[in-house]
């Protein structure tokens, strides 16, 4: 973890800007192919889920932007994110599991599958949301949104990075996923998720 130097920052007037805002976040919908992501998660009898979620992670961390946080006023930057998401209940409720970041798929995937079995027979909702050094994810599988907003506690410093995946959903012979992207202006534009995006598509085309 290390701070922006605020004074010889290119950001500094943007960050100051926006700090003022009640609600600095904006939001971004898209739809991202995963064709051959889903092809691949099915021949591999993998989680489609884990895997696009390890997507969403290593676009995240390979963006310094998105690694950006506010403390008191300054900005730091994490060397490496974690991602919180919701898990669902047999009981219609969800919990939040908390994923450590692995560049190895199957090392990821083994920490995820061992989160998940925790968070599922819990009945606690906390998992980290405190902290910082780490996304969001809803997770909305029953809905191809184009549009979303988050809940979020205005009046506390709050710059998490806070993201959606929808219901997939077939176009002719491809299919899609939508991908929602929520950010505080003062760290980040709309050209930063703009680079999240390609990277995240890049990463579902890869298969």
């Amino acid at each position: 973890m290390r701070k922006i130097n605020l004074e010889n920052w290119s950001r500094k007037e943007h960050f100051l800007n926006f700090l003022e805002f009640e609600d600095p976040f904006f939001n971004i919908c898209v739809s991202v192919n995963v064709t051959n992501l889903k092809e691949f998660t099915k021949e591999n009898e993998v989680s489609f889920f884990i895997v696009s979620f390890y997507g969403v992670l290593k676009a995240v961390n390979q963006i310094e932007e998105f690694r950006y946080r506010i403390k008191d006023e300054e900005v730091i930057v994490y060397e490496k994110i974690r991602g919180g998401c919701t898990i669902l209940r047999s009981d219609k409720t969800f919990g939040f599991a908390c994923f450590d970041y692995h560049e190895n798929l199957s090392d990821f995937e083994k920490h995820a599958k061992e989160e998940i079995e925790i968070v599922k027979n819990g009945r606690s909702l906390d998992a980290n949301f405190g902290e910082d050094d780490m996304i969001h994810v809803s997770l909305l599988p029953w809905i191809s949104f184009n549009s979303i907003q988050h809940p979020r506690r205005l009046g506390i410093q709050d710059s998490v990075p806070k993201f959606g995946l929808g219901k997939i959903y077939q176009k002719g012979d491809e299919f899609y996923i939508p991908l929602s992207v929520s950010c505080h202006h003062a760290l980040m534009d709309g050209l930063h998720v703009s680079e999240f995006i390609q990277k995240y598509e890049k990463f579902c085309a890869d298969f």
